[in-house]
């Protein structure tokens, strides 16, 4: 069996629709909502997915705990894949079908994650080795998860996936590509603005970008230092992006604010 789980946060009726277009090839797909004031309506929607399993976590408790509660479900049930999607990612059931080939019939027992190939290279054949991917559009070895230990909860959101597939590094586990399996995925409100690529990702999630990303960096600077080195220029380079969108003042208060609680050790969801 392959299961499915989608975090949602004030998703929209189009959103819901849209991943209920996945359970064609999926076994099972966990809602894991982490909206804070529900919409009736859409909850009513959920409901009337029979493949839908509804996991209210009473407020937003961030990706990584989503992403655990739906590993121990996958346990409980004895599913052994996981797709892991963001709500807005667009899915082929075609992808996910090539995905679950591979997953169940050619991976070898030390692949933890088979990912989609959301760059969408064309031409692009075969399998590549990564050192990291997103959580979207991957699929996760749910006994391996469980062994490593799941996602880190402390870090909330940002650098969940890039710190697991670290870990799974650093025990020895191997991150597959599906060059031939792609799907849409979108990052921010990506534009290029005098030569600079900006996101305008909201004050709060700079905060969390900069944050973990230097917890990251900290926590594995001597078992990869060449990861080290990208993220100090990674941040940099966040920092060099707000100033060309808007509200630019209040996005470097946040993340000073994400640097100050790195300094002092303060993890988890943030809060004034």
């Amino acid at each position: 069996m392959i299961a499915g789980v989608v975090t949602l946060y004030n998703p929209t009726e189009a959103m819901i629709q849209n991943i209920a277009s996945y359970t064609k090839a999926l076994d099972v797909m966990y809602i894991a909502d982490n909206t804070e004031k529900k919409d009736a309506h859409i909850l009513e929607l959920i409901r009337a997915e029979s493949k839908f399993v509804y996991m209210d976590n009473g407020g937003n408790r961030g990706i990584s705990y989503s992403l655990n509660r739906a590993v121990e479900c996958c346990e409980r049930e004895n599913i052994d894949w996981l797709l892991m999607m963001d709500q807005d990612s667009v899915l082929p059931c075609e992808t996910i079908d090539k995905m679950r080939a591979y997953a169940l019939h050619e991976a070898t027992a030390d692949v933890a994650i088979v990912a989609s190939n959301y760059k969408k290279n064309v031409g692009f054949t075969g399998t590549k080795e990564l050192s990291e991917v997103i959580t979207s559009g991957s699929m996760l070895n749910v006994p391996i998860c469980k062994k490593v230990g799941g996602f880190l909860e402390e870090l909330f959101i940002d650098e969940v996936d890039n710190e697991y597939c670290l870990r799974l590094m650093k025990e020895g586990y191997k991150i597959i590509r599906l060059n031939y399996a792609t799907f849409e995925h979108h990052l921010g409100e990506q534009k290029i603005v005098h030569g600079v690529t900006t996101y305008n990702y909201s004050p709060l999630r700079y905060y969390y970008i900069i944050r973990n990303n230097l917890y990251v960096a900290k926590k594995y600077k001597d078992i990869f230092p060449d990861k080290y080195q990208l993220r100090k220029k990674s941040i940099k380079t966040w920092v060099k992006s707000v100033f060309y969108e808007p509200d630019t003042w209040i996005k470097l208060k946040y993340m000073y604010r994400g640097y100050r609680d790195f300094k002092r050790g303060k993890m988890g969801k943030f809060c004034e």
